[in-house]
């Protein structure tokens, strides 16, 4: 080739391939939130494990490139909302305690429990209805919260009674291993149902997909 073609190749293939690596990185860019609180007045629990065990279950997957965990470790309510308006996350995963009327306790500024009404966490989420598509609430009696909060989100993922750390980890890797496979939040959720049936010293009932709301018209695809 004359030197001049030669260079106008070079230089199309340059660009050629800087748009495409743009568009991978784009894809890889769907935010997890992992958002965990331990108050230090609580029963410790195995967040950490299962923060390992989601990211073990994603980098294992099919397309793991397509998701990257954000953790929002030892959260309180404004590093949540920092988190939500910074990150823009597509899935936002809440790991701790609830109490039984249904409240996510999130911690306070000395490290204790901090409990959120229903009505301001549903107030949050009502502003990020269009970037968040899945909360999942694997904390314990969260019902309630799920579905104050599906008034604005899509997928709500919560639980009717109190759950051991066991099931909460099986939920979570049967639930991203199909969601880092490319499936629906619902069958990721059917999924993580599965694994959690199957999780020893569980007698409780899996948790419940709460309905997506019927109002807005958005696909509930995982990819």
């Amino acid at each position: 080739l004359l030197p001049e073609v030669r260079e106008k190749v070079y230089q199309y293939l340059a660009e050629r391939l800087s748009t495409e690596l743009l568009a991978e990185l784009s894809r890889a860019a769907e935010v997890i939130l992992f958002v965990s609180a331990d108050p230090i007045n609580l029963p410790r629990m195995r967040l950490q494990n299962e923060e390992r065990e989601i990211r073990e279950a994603l980098n294992l997957s099919g397309k793991h490139n397509r998701w990257a965990i954000e953790p929002c470790g030892s959260a309180r309510l404004r590093d949540l909302t920092r988190a939500l308006l910074q990150g823009q996350p597509r899935v936002v995963h809440f790991s701790g305690h609830g109490s039984r009327q249904g409240e996510v306790l999130l911690e306070g500024p000395s490290g204790r429990s901090h409990l959120i009404p229903q009505n301001v966490l549903a107030e949050l989420f009502a502003e990020f209805g269009r970037t968040v598509e899945c909360v999942v609430l694997n904390t314990c009696f969260s019902e309630p919260q799920g579905r104050a909060i599906a008034a604005h989100i899509p997928y709500v993922i919560g639980t009717t009674e109190a759950v051991p750390d066991t099931g909460a980890i099986e939920f979570s890797v049967g639930f991203y291993m199909a969601l880092g496979e490319g499936r629906t939040f619902p069958e990721a959720y059917a999924a993580g149902c599965i694994h959690f049936e199957s999780a020893e010293g569980v007698a409780c009932p899996p948790p419940l997909l709460i309905a997506p709301n019927p109002h807005e018209d958005r696909a509930g695809e995982a990819a």
